[in-house]
């Protein structure tokens, strides 16, 4: 295969395992990065490299000697923490991609993967790029992961993607949480939740590596913010499960799975992603869960 173009990709898990895929699939010449153990093999061209983004002294060096044997020209961050506590979080989303700005050429194009999760609105409020964001509002964790897009922001030539909840294969949480509902859903709020599909969230990266974009923040997210108790519906609709009564109380009534429901609610614009010419290949979750049912 012509390789037009090289791109780094920094921890190459689950979403960064697919923009590799896509990547190759446009003809670059993919250098993925993992911390941990490597694939033995790989049938689609994709060079793989071990990195520890905390690791400042070894990551200069490598990243030195990557950037001076390839010609990189663009480089996705999507490190995950690992863990949820707040020291993995520093590692992942503070240390590792300030290290990373530190030692990356500044004519690289750097895409960082966020979180909508820096949002702490949480009344069903309609979010874009230009809502609120504070630390003072997030979790410890999540203010770990606006730390570091403040400093994406300050690098000239980088992006912050903030993705939603991600799901596709091997990823099917809602799809057991639907088959495990009782006969009857108690539901005492409308929680609004929002989602993008692994492959179109690798798209979105891509289509923003390919555009002229950049010193910008985009939300990637589907086009439709769906209550929960609605998606966990129609997913037993769609696999022919018994349909389950839905009951909305107020009060101090416990929801059926209490645990399960989601700790934020807010309705996520894509709106921007959009009018930057972006399509997408599962538009609501309808389109994505249908594939995977």
């Amino acid at each position: 295969m012509n390789y037009k173009k090289t791109i780094l990709i920094i921890g190459a898990g689950y979403l960064g395992r697919r923009v590799a895929d896509f990547a190759t699939h446009e003809r670059w010449n993919v250098i993925a990065a993992r911390r941990n153990v490597l694939p033995e093999t790989d049938d689609h061209g994709v060079s793989w490299v071990k990195l520890d983004v905390t690791d400042a002294q070894t990551l200069k060096h490598q990243l030195q000697n990557l950037t001076q044997k390839y010609s990189i020209s663009a480089a996705v961050y999507c490190v995950s923490a690992g863990e949820p506590s707040v020291q993995a979080y520093r590692n992942a989303y503070e240390v590792g991609i300030q290290n990373v700005i530190q030692n990356l050429p500044a004519d690289i194009k750097l895409v960082f993967v966020s979180s909508t999760g820096v949002y702490a609105q949480n009344a069903g409020e309609a979010v874009d790029e230009l809502s609120f964001t504070s630390h003072d509002l997030l979790s410890d964790t999540q203010a770990k992961l606006l730390s570091g897009e403040k400093l994406v922001q300050m690098r000239p030539n980088s992006i912050v993607a903030r993705l939603s909840g991600i799901y596709g294969p091997n990823r099917i949480r809602m799809i057991s949480l639907a088959q495990g509902l009782g006969e009857t859903l108690i539901v005492r709020e409308k929680a609004f939740t929002n989602r993008i599909h692994v492959d179109d969230g690798a798209r979105a990266i891509i289509h923003l590596i390919n555009s002229d974009i950049s010193n910008e923040t985009f939300c990637i997210t589907d086009h439709d913010p769906a209550p929960h108790h609605e998606v966990l519906i129609w997913i037993r609709r769609a696999m022919a499960i018994p349909a389950v009564e839905v009951v909305f109380q107020t009060g101090d009534h416990q929801r059926c799975h209490e645990q399960e429901i989601p700790a934020t609610n807010k309705r996520i614009s894509n709106q921007k992603l959009l009018s930057s010419g972006f399509t997408f290949h599962f538009p609501t979750f309808r389109e994505g869960y249908s594939k995977l049912l």
